[in-house]
């Protein structure tokens, strides 16, 4: 297993098993996710099954798998895209961390509570890989005080979906999208999430003590 201490505090534990077993399965959906959702929509919108798959994962399991699964899975979607590397990792790290914190306020629930966190960390994909590209798009193009200056001005700027050079301001279109693919998260996470659960209890039953 891996282990991380920070400032010397209880230490970080990650099974290994949970890594080797999150890098054949995140690269087989970051494939599927970018050679064939895109030719077959679900209603209107491409699923984010890397996601999907870290955000259940999470729930099933540890904060720390949860990110993780998030991170591997992240940078194969990176390596399959025109975005900066790591911009997927980063957001889906934080939507997935986000939301598992945020359960540990809640009772157990195997179908409301994934509908309504796999929303939410829909949202936060969207917002936190929106800013990232904001902030480092700049770079790339070189101009580096771009972004960071629109960010701290809050300025806005047409043509994010149009144009990669328009400082990645969020548009109507952008906004409508990320908006129903959220919805559409919040249906599919409980496919995915009861997937992987069923086949848990299958390989590893609990024991029963009489």
């Amino acid at each position: 297993m891996i282990v991380y201490s920070i400032n010397h505090q209880s230490p970080i534990t990650i099974p290994m098993r949970s890594v080797y077993l999150s890098i054949p399965i995140m690269l087989l959906l970051a494939i599927v996710q970018a050679t064939i959702l895109p030719k077959f929509p679900v209603l209107g919108f491409v699923p984010l099954l890397v996601l999907l798959v870290a955000v259940a994962w999470g729930l099933l399991h540890t904060l720390e798998e949860g990110v993780a699964w998030a991170f591997v899975g992240g940078l194969f979607v990176d390596m399959f895209s025109i975005g900066p590397i790591g911009a997927t990792s980063l957001a889906t790290m934080a939507a997935v961390a986000a939301v598992i914190l945020i359960k540990r306020n809640f009772p157990e629930s195997r179908v409301l509570l994934p509908i309504l966190l796999s929303f939410l960390a829909s949202i936060i994909y969207w917002f936190v890989y929106m800013l990232v590209l904001r902030v480092v798009v700049p770079f790339i193009i070189g101009d580096p005080e771009l972004g960071i200056n629109l960010l701290l001005q809050g300025t806005s700027t047409p043509g994010l979906a149009a144009d990669i050079t328009q400082h990645y301001s969020i548009n109507q279109a952008t906004f409508g999208y990320g908006l129903l693919q959220s919805f559409g998260h919040g249906l599919l996470v409980l496919p995915v999430y009861w997937i992987i659960y069923t086949i848990e209890r299958l390989i590893s039953p609990r024991r029963i003590e009489i």
